[in-house]
């Protein structure tokens, strides 16, 4: 086994995201349902409060220079953004909640199975493996997970580590002492 590469991990993860994206969905859909709801109608109560107050500043001959700082101010529109706030939280609090626990399962349930990979991995012939090939011990796919998070955190720079030759290894890999293999050298 080689180590796998950039494109390759890439497509097992696009091919996981999708799946779990699906899942944490169907998973959280009634507060997403709601949220969707909120959310909307909180925009169109923002849209029509921000319609009325500019025509209120126009019919009091605000000039458009002025209107802007009034409008930020103005408390009609400060309440319907904070409506708004809330209601996007609504929508998408459920969904990343759902998408991080369904991701640890799929991620760190994979590496500790025998597949030692995602799904999305496996089907591409990849596994994660310590530095001598052996299976991590849970500890270290924990901590592989969570050091995922610093992958991101870096605008995806600690990602773009694992197309870097001779040992194609992310941020994360780094950071657990890991590496993902591949059955072949082709990417």
């Amino acid at each position: 086994m080689t180590p796998a590469g950039f494109w390759r991990r890439s497509a097992a993860w696009t091919l996981d995201f999708l799946a779990i994206s699906a899942a944490a969905v169907a998973f959280a859909w009634p507060r997403v349902s709601s949220g969707w709801q909120a959310s909307a109608y909180a925009m169109r109560q923002l849209s029509e409060r921000t319609a009325d107050a500019m025509y209120d500043e126009m019919m009091l001959g605000t000039p458009v220079a002025a209107m802007v700082p009034r409008l930020v101010h103005d408390p009609r529109l400060l309440e319907a953004a904070t409506v708004l706030h809330a209601a996007l939280w609504q929508l998408f609090l459920p969904l990343l909640l759902g998408y991080a626990l369904l991701a640890l399962l799929v991620h760190a349930g994979g590496e500790l199975s025998p597949w030692q990979g995602s799904p999305g991995k496996r089907l591409l012939g990849m596994k994660v493996t310590g530095m001598a090939g052996e299976r991590l011990p849970w500890p270290r796919v924990l901590l592989r997970h969570v050091a995922g998070l610093l992958s991101w955190l870096t605008l995806n720079l600690g990602h773009a580590m694992a197309a870097l030759p001779p040992d194609r290894r992310a941020l994360h890999d780094r950071i657990a002492g890991a590496r993902v293999m591949a059955r072949d050298a082709g990417d």
